[in-house]
């Protein structure tokens, strides 16, 4: 397992704003405070890591919509 997630970031690229993406796609790893609904615009299958998050809120998905909605806890 450890092998499959290390191939898996050996393929992610840091843009030049800090955020990383998954190499030949359009979706990013984001991360910081507060939830990303409404605020963060993102392309679907992007993820972020809530750095004040709890329970059920710390790693949300963007799973629909366009813009800076359509994110979900996991």
């Amino acid at each position: 397992m450890l092998d499959r997630i290390f191939e898996s970031l050996a393929k992610l690229i840091i843009k030049p704003n800090g955020v990383l993406s998954p190499q030949g796609t359009n979706a990013h790893i984001y991360s910081g405070y507060g939830t990303p609904e409404s605020s963060v615009t993102a392309e679907i299958g992007s993820v972020y890591l809530r750095t004040d998050g709890g329970t059920s809120t710390s790693f949300y998905v963007k799973e629909s919509g366009n813009g800076n909605t359509g994110w979900i806890a996991k």
